[in-house]
Formats: C-alpha cells, structure tokens, sequence
C-alpha cells in the first residue's frame, strides 16, 4: 500500500512525501525474538530496497497463531518512508512483494536461527 503525507512550512511552500505500509507475516518466531532482533529485520528491508535504515520505521508487532499449521508467529507492520513520488513508492511496494520470500530466508539465516 502506498500513500502520502505533506506539510506546509507556512508560506507557500509545500513537501510532499510518499511512503509504504507494509504488513508481513514471520512464521516460528516470538515478538521477544523479534525485537531481540529488530535492527537486523530493519537492515534487510532497508537492503532489499536500496534505501537507509532511517526511512524503515516498525509500526507494531503482534503475535499470531495458526491452529491448522499448529504454527505460531508474528505479524510485523511497518513504513518506508521518503519517497519523492508515487513510482517510488509503487516500485518499492512491488520489490517487497517480490521478494518477500528471500527478505524472510535473510531473516531467519542471520536474525532468527
């Protein structure tokens, strides 16, 4: 999902800047191990993106639970922000879709093994 924020700095100037909301889901890992290990989930997305750390930004993080997989996890909610337009933005929500899988397998090598 992509959306954007301005601010108006009084005058007739206004910035405009577009983010991403992202949710994804980490199977086999607790909210305790997660933010054990926040930095490294921060650094990958950062990676996988070509962007600072500074712009990802963890919203929330909650537990979940899957009767059927008898599984639990996580469920992580987080923003990309700093982007000068909605390509940006767009292509940014598009390389994380496609690579969700291999965010998740860098996660689970370095962060969560």
């Amino acid at each position: 999902t992509s959306a954007y924020s301005r601010s108006s700095t009084g005058s007739s100037d206004v910035s405009v800047t577009f983010y991403v909301e992202v949710q994804t889901t980490l199977v086999g890992v607790t909210v305790e191990e997660f933010y054990a290990s926040e930095d490294v989930f921060i650094a990958t997305v950062a990676l996988a993106l070509e962007v600072s750390v500074d712009r990802v930004d963890i919203t929330s993080v909650s537990s979940v639970s899957r009767r059927r997989l008898l599984a639990t996890g996580i469920i992580v909610s987080y923003t990309i922000t700093g982007f000068t337009n909605t390509t940006g933005a767009s292509q940014a929500a598009a390389t994380l879709e496609h690579s969700q899988s291999d965010v998740e397998q860098s996660l689970r090598s370095s962060a969560f093994a």
